[in-house]
């Protein structure tokens, strides 16, 4: 079955995004831009609705694939960066989607 996140964060965590990531921010530019919902679709068609267990989100899977291509990160080197980047984490949980 296919995961998905809110894609919304708490008031108190956006409060400390907002003031710690610059407004110029290549990950904002980005999110501002791209609506990553289409990944829904593209894939829906891979994931049982009534077996197996919940996956990841795939949209964040997506988003960790493109930092780690953005930043030529290893798999290893990304997560440790989600970690302790607050762009990296702010960019990972949060996106725009049109999707129910």
């Amino acid at each position: 079955m296919m995961g998905r996140n809110s894609g919304q964060i708490d008031l108190f965590n956006g409060m400390i995004f907002e003031r710690l990531i610059p407004k110029n921010h290549l990950l904002l530019k980005i999110d501002s831009i791209i609506d990553f919902s289409f990944v829904y679709d593209l894939i829906k068609d891979k994931y049982s609705n009534t077996t197996g267990r919940q996956s990841k989100d795939p949209v964040m899977m997506l988003k960790i694939c493109l930092l780690e291509y953005l930043y030529n990160l290893s798999d290893i080197e990304v997560v440790s960066r989600i970690r302790t980047d607050v762009a990296f984490r702010w960019f990972r949980i949060k996106f725009r989607c049109r999707c129910s």
